[in-house]
């Protein structure tokens, strides 16, 4: 989990602290002589907490909504449909004095937003993972009418000199260049370390061709220089086909643009990063 998203923890821990005091200050909970239960001022928030990561849970998955597929969209539907049930359901029965049924769901909830979340999305670009890429080739195969390849140049010798953290920022900068394009219907992923994949749906070569050049004068605005190569799927030709030629492409517009740097410093400082 990203530790800027560790703050979500935040309403979770503090309603656990204030359950396992009330016995002693009565704020959430607590009982009387007769061995009866008693709320407390702060009763609710239990319920609170829970409505809360609901709402997270909800803003996260309509953000990411159009990454899933079909059944994962479903399952999704289903757990908040169901939490939001079953909640109303136990909070209106006699059993609603009992919190720890809705702190574990609270933490569950938490912690199947982030397991989907890691489990589709790259943690460090956003884009959508490897796992992702192979899933969409396999249901998608039908609407995908090209494949781009990219691949960072200098990746390894931007680690070795200024750090990790330096080449971090350089794929974090890459990987929002390529999400930046005309209006194309494409997905992208990080497939490897600097190594990326579009797939685009419903789209003619040109408008392949038009969408690299745009994302090339992006780049050309950073530090980076990205190498790309395109296939565009013929009757009958696979995706893992076009990939194989755009992968060829691209590696061959890898190594023009390093020969073409070779005399702005010496041809060790171009390590093939493959």
């Amino acid at each position: 989990i990203k530790k800027k998203w560790m703050w979500l923890l935040a309403p979770e821990l503090i309603s656990v602290i204030l359950y396992i005091t009330s016995p002693w200050t009565k704020l959430v909970c607590w009982f009387s002589e007769e061995n009866a239960y008693m709320g407390g001022p702060l009763g609710r928030l239990p319920y609170i907490v829970f409505v809360f990561y609901i709402v997270v849970f909800l803003i996260q998955t309509i953000r990411c909504f159009r990454k899933y597929h079909v059944e994962e969209k479903i399952c999704l539907i289903y757990v908040v449909v169901v939490s939001m049930g079953g909640m109303m359901f136990y909070l209106l029965s006699d059993h609603s004095n009992d919190y720890n049924p809705i702190f574990t769901s609270a933490i569950l909830l938490y912690y199947l937003l982030f397991y989907i979340q890691r489990s589709k999305v790259d943690s460090l670009t956003g884009l959508m993972n490897r796992q992702s890429f192979y899933k969409d080739i396999e249901n998608a195969s039908d609407r995908i009418k090209a494949v781009a390849s990219v691949d960072m140049n200098g990746l390894k010798q931007i680690n070795d000199t200024l750090g990790h953290h330096a080449g971090d920022i350089a794929i974090s900068t890459i990987a929002e260049n390529l999400l930046k394009g005309r209006k194309i219907k494409k997905s992208v992923y990080r497939v490897g370390g600097d190594e990326f994949v579009i797939l685009y749906y419903s789209a003619a070569e040109q408008d392949v061709v038009n969408d690299i050049a745009f994302m090339r004068q992006n780049m050309a605005k950073t530090d980076y220089v990205c190498a790309f190569g395109y296939s565009i799927l013929q009757p009958h030709t696979s995706v893992e086909d076009a990939l194989k030629d755009s992968d060829a492409k691209m590696y061959e517009n890898k190594a023009a643009l390093k020969r073409a740097a070779i005399p702005d410093a010496s041809e060790e400082s171009y390590s093939d990063d493959r």
